[in-house]
């Protein structure tokens, strides 16, 4: 009955999921009373249960907004009220679950495609001796 204690116990469904102890600069964090206003990206991270370079991706997605109008390589900061927000809305999870999914999907052909080997004759096959042309 594990899951039931991870509902109190936010702590220990983060060491479940993520299978190696807690860093304790995030275990401080996320045990805070009263959370800073507004949130870097790691912390929006912690908060949320994604890593850094997943929070990149979902502002990329527009699925995360950083507030004002920070600078391409400037830090990004979030409304901690936003994220409360979000932390309880399942289809805000399953849109950013699915795109970190797809994102991953996009990179990886991109890198089969470079990393296959390409026969100079392009589309030719090779038969023993014989070139075919399969047009």
């Amino acid at each position: 009955m594990w899951h039931l204690r991870c509902a109190s116990e936010p702590m220990l469904l983060l060491k479940l999921c993520f299978g190696t102890p807690m860093n304790q600069d995030i275990e401080r964090f996320l045990n805070l009373n009263n959370p800073p206003g507004r949130l870097t990206k790691e912390q929006t991270a912690w908060q949320l249960g994604f890593t850094p370079d997943e929070v990149t991706i979902l502002m990329a997605r527009n699925l995360l907004k950083p507030l004002g109008h920070p600078a391409d390589n400037g830090q990004k900061y979030f409304l901690t009220a936003t994220l409360d927000e979000l932390r309880r809305d399942e289809k805000w999870y399953s849109k950013a679950s699915d795109a970190i999914v797809e994102y991953w999907r996009s990179k990886n052909a991109r890198k089969v495609g470079k990393d296959k080997w390409t026969s100079p004759l392009g589309d030719a096959q090779w038969d023993g001796g014989h070139v075919t042309d399969p047009r």
